[in-house]
């Protein structure tokens, strides 16, 4: 039975078609597997010092709904904002582009929590932590580039070809290297200026972007300040929490750092094997056994 599933002609046929094989399992998960194990990491610190049910908006408080609007969609804004390196002003950091971004998120606003705000319901910021988390894919997908939220599959049929065989490729390498690199916090925070007038929620002038990991963890650990300030006038449903017993530290090592330049790499590498090398494989195969064929037949 062994020697039957193992013969020579099968073991042949593997290692012909094993380029194949290989190219589709090293493009398949992309650049979006290593914003996805990202992601869930942040959805694990959000869980972890914004648990459900802890920090919960009260609606019948008198200052809810200034307050809540406000921190909600300043939060969504700072989002974005903080993620945008705003030193190129004829690139991403133009006027132009943070007017687009503010608008993005106003507008998501106004789709998710805007009625809730408006109908005084009680809101969770734990709930709200984490729809940020889907707005992040989804502005990545329609502002930036959707390669970072695709898999390798996907990228394959949208422009993933364009960036193999052209500079396009050099550049995202370049992008990505920036992105996934993880700088110092206090550095990170010193080079980003912003305001946070606790319940009026914080404002984004300037960032210097790109690193993901330190502005996710700036992001989480600003939300304490809103928070405290809740705590303070009673805005928390819980009365027994104290503004002097909020206090988080999720630090940029607490969060797994996406490997996006490795995931660009094998992608690629993928595709050759599977476009190019895997079916020259197969073809001179074919070739082999049409030739073995008609020299068995004349010489029969």
């Amino acid at each position: 039975m062994f020697k039957k599933i193992f013969s020579l002609k099968t073991l042949i046929v593997l290692i012909v078609i094993f380029p194949s094989l290989l190219g589709f399992v090293m493009m398949t998960p992309g650049v979006g597997f290593q914003s996805l194990r990202f992601i869930n990491s942040v959805k694990k610190q959000i869980k972890k010092v914004m648990p459900k049910g802890k920090y919960v908006l009260d609606g019948k408080h008198p200052m809810y709904n200034a307050a809540a609007g406000s921190i909600i969609k300043k939060t969504y804004v700072a989002d974005i904002l903080s993620v945008t390196d705003w030193r190129n002003p004829e690139e991403s950091g133009s006027e132009a582009n943070r007017k687009k971004y503010v608008e993005y998120a106003e507008k998501w606003y106004e789709k998710t929590y805007a009625e809730k705000v408006k109908n005084h319901q009680d809101i969770d910021i734990n709930s709200v932590c984490l729809d940020m988390v889907k707005f992040d894919e989804k502005a990545v997908a329609d502002l930036f580039k959707p390669t970072y939220v695709k898999t390798g599959i996907e990228w394959f049929f949208r422009d993933g070809l364009e960036y193999l065989f052209s500079s396009k490729g050099n550049d995202l390498v370049k992008e990505a290297r920036l992105k996934q690199t993880v700088i110092d916090q206090g550095q990170f925070i010193n080079a980003l200026n912003y305001s946070n007038h606790t319940l009026d929620g914080p404002e984004v002038k300037f960032s210097i972007g790109n690193y993901v990991v330190n502005a996710k963890v700036w992001l989480l650990n600003i939300q304490q300040e809103s928070m405290r300030a809740a705590a303070s006038l009673g805005l928390l449903k819980d009365h027994n929490i104290k503004a002097s017993d909020i206090f988080w530290n999720v630090k940029p090592s607490d969060l797994t750092a996406p490997n996006y330049v490795l995931a660009i790499y094998a992608t690629f590498i993928g595709y050759v094997l599977f476009l190019i090398i895997g079916p020259i494989s197969i073809l001179s195969y074919i070739t082999f056994l049409l030739i073995v064929r008609i020299r068995r037949k004349y010489h029969a």
